[in-house]
């Protein structure tokens, strides 16, 4: 929905529900964030075009898990996979490929090796792995 100079968008985040988001008012955006779901929000960013916003967004919220959470913690997983994404979208393959394992090795160790997100991760990797080979 566009509305004058800005992009309005509507998005429902993990745990509280539904949110309007505008590009223009990004610092509010994360004051919020951090406080609730900066990944989804990220991970938002990333899915619609705005890859070094999602990122910014990625980063934050990890410097923060960081401080209040074990390095193995399974809430890492989901930002880690968001932040591989994002660098892999970048063509920033090897950097998107070590994230990615940071993220492959906490849920293979937290969620098991056939859990869903543990086969995503792999998928992913295999694709980021492929990529790097091409350039």
């Amino acid at each position: 929905m566009t509305t004058g100079d800005s992009d309005i968008y509507r998005i429902e985040t993990k745990q509280h529900g539904w949110m309007i988001v505008t590009h223009e008012h990004i610092s509010l955006v994360n004051k919020f964030c951090m406080k609730y779901e900066m990944s989804d929000i990220g991970f938002f960013y990333i899915e619609h075009g705005h890859y070094e916003e999602g990122l910014s967004m990625l980063n934050k919220c990890l410097e923060t898990q960081k401080r209040s959470l074990p390095d193995d913690h399974p809430s890492l997983v989901a930002t880690y996979s968001h932040i591989t994404l994002g660098l892999s979208k970048l063509h920033r393959y090897s950097e998107a490929f070590d994230i990615g394992m940071k993220a492959f090795d906490i849920a293979t160790k937290q969620l098991g090796d056939e859990h869903e997100q543990t086969c995503y991760l792999r998928a992913m990797l295999k694709l980021i792995a492929d990529q790097m080979e091409l350039h």
